[in-house]
């Protein structure tokens, strides 16, 4: 019984590993800041993650798939997390304003 509990720790430990080194975060290109025209932003994901989600002004949370540049034509903010296969968020939210 000791060695299975043992060995049940060392899993979990091991799967609480994984999640914290997934938990970093997706890149945005170009990054935010006043553009005059509209601007295409590009979205990177971090190594694990199966895609992305995207929402716009503080809305509702994961309110877009991402599956491409997303084209902004006004003032903006727009935040993205990188999500699982199961489309759970597993990164932390980044934000910007454009």
């Amino acid at each position: 019984m000791k060695y299975i509990l043992s060995s049940l720790w060392l899993l979990l430990c091991a799967i609480g590993v994984q999640a914290q080194e997934l938990n970093l975060l997706p890149t945005l290109s170009p990054a935010g800041g006043s553009y005059e025209d509209q601007v295409t932003v590009t979205c990177t994901f971090p190594e694990g993650c199966a895609g992305g989600k995207y929402w716009f002004n503080g809305g509702q949370i994961a309110a877009h798939t991402y599956t491409g540049p997303v084209t902004l034509e006004q003032s903006t903010r727009l935040s993205v997390a990188g999500i699982n296969a199961e489309g759970r968020i597993i990164t932390d939210v980044v934000t910007y304003d454009y």
